[in-house]
């Protein structure tokens, strides 16, 4: 398992950070209060629930510790997971919800969100492209395909970035991406040639 100690950091959090929202993610499923009261204390508590990372669901039973209700909040559980994405950071995070408002001002679909989030942090790293060269290509891509009146070929957006042309192949390559074979064909026009 991956934790990316860099994008904790941009959310102010830790490793430790990290292992407390692991069982609190454990929690919904298996119960982790003993866990939690052992190393989750009121103080850090306090400071997860004013930052909106924890909520509490109903107690099943009066008897249960409060720690048994604990769980990661909407904004929780995606800090949790974006932690586990390699090289992933705050910027793709951004871009990300970038792509998403794009794709569906356009009604298209965008695919997985968690793999896309994968996809746009290995694309940026393997290319060294900038991430305003990524939105660029991509939004010159939707537009390109309207103006040729095809656009119900526009893939989705995990499609767009790496789709395998094979069903075995699980190895990400960039000859398998759409958006960089169109980044290629357009180098001039998108001013590929410099990392921008």
């Amino acid at each position: 398992m991956v934790i990316n100690k860099k994008y904790l950091n941009t959310k102010d959090l830790n490793v430790y950070d990290w292992f407390l929202m692991h069982l609190v993610f454990l929690n919904s499923s298996e119960d982790m209060s003993e866990e939690l009261i052992q190393y989750l204390p009121n103080e850090i508590l306090n400071i997860y629930e004013e930052k909106k990372y924890i909520t509490k669901v109903k107690a099943k039973k009066k008897t249960d510790h409060e720690y048994k209700a604990l769980r990661l909040s909407k904004i929780g559980k995606e800090i949790y997971r974006n932690s586990q994405i390699l090289d992933f950071t705050i910027q793709d995070e951004k871009l990300y919800e970038y792509l998403v408002t794009l794709f569906e001002g356009i009604d298209k679909p965008v695919g997985n969100p968690a793999r896309i989030k994968q996809l746009l942090a290995w694309f940026r790293v393997e290319t060294t492209y900038s991430r305003k060269l990524i939105y660029k290509s991509i939004s010159t891509y939707i537009q390109f395909m309207i103006d040729k009146g095809k656009e119900q070929y526009i893939s989705s957006l995990e499609n767009l970035i790496w789709k395998s042309n094979n069903v075995f192949s699980t190895k990400w390559s960039l000859a398998d991406s759409k958006l960089y074979q169109f980044i290629q064909e357009h180098k001039k026009e998108l001013h590929a040639d410099t990392t921008n």
